[in-house]
């Protein structure tokens, strides 16, 4: 591996170890650092003074870790994706194949109301987390939630709204994984053009290898949204 290579790896292993200590350390002072002062802040406010800590460092641990993954996740996912989406070919009007899977506007849905919902989460604890007092539990619960809600809404609807990826090429091998435990189920893998695509069983059993196949994934994940498969 080349020296260059690994200084990005090394600076996130940095931020990751930082991020932790800090996360630990925020409380430990007199008075804590933001943001955990802001968080033992709005559960004491609905936990009559009270707060956990535990819940206080995954909350600041992973509110810091988004906060620098979001903008980099989604500044480099959508400066690929626009900056090739010209030279990108076009799907072949061939026969599509179907399967049963969440469509776009469903996930632009689901995007949304994450997005939403933490956005007003976040406004009422800024103006009067005292609101939540009776039901503290929960609100204990949707904080520990709230960062993670905050970044995936985003993401899924910038999954949803960048311009997809298209690959034509003959397909390569279908692999098939079983769980690592008796309750994971088996997943179902398509190698084509030197890329890797997981699909649900009901569309990996419709291929064979060496099927000249159209892949459709979306920007950020590479989720396939649609197959078309070379009739004869």
């Amino acid at each position: 591996m080349a020296r260059g290579s690994a200084i990005p790896g090394a600076i996130a292993a940095l931020f990751v170890v930082g991020s932790l200590v800090y996360a630990v350390a925020a409380q430990m002072t007199e008075p804590p650092l933001e943001p955990a002062r802001t968080f033992i802040d709005w559960q004491a406010a609905w936990n009559d003074g009270t707060y956990g800590v535990k819940a206080t460092f995954l909350v600041t641990w992973s509110s810091l870790l988004f906060a620098v993954l979001m903008p980099i996740m989604a500044g480099g996912g959508a400066t690929e994706a626009l900056k090739g989406a010209r030279s990108r070919p076009a799907m072949p009007e061939w026969p599509q194949l179907e399967w049963p899977r969440m469509r776009e506007p469903a996930r632009a849905g689901l995007g949304a109301a994450l997005t939403a919902l933490s956005l007003m989460f976040g406004a009422v604890c800024l103006v009067d987390p005292a609101i939540f007092s009776k039901v503290s539990f929960l609100a204990d619960i949707a904080l520990i939630l709230w960062p993670f809600a905050l970044m995936i809404g985003p993401v899924l609807l910038l999954d949803v709204a960048l311009p997809a990826r298209v690959l034509v090429a003959s397909i390569e091998a279908l692999d098939r994984t079983p769980g690592s435990t008796p309750q994971q189920a088996e997943t179902f893998h398509l190698r084509i053009g030197g890329k890797r695509f997981e699909l649900g069983v009901a569309a990996w059993q419709k291929l064979a290898a060496g099927d000249e196949l159209a892949v459709r994934s979306s920007a950020m994940f590479d989720r396939v949204l649609e197959l078309r498969r070379r009739a004869g």
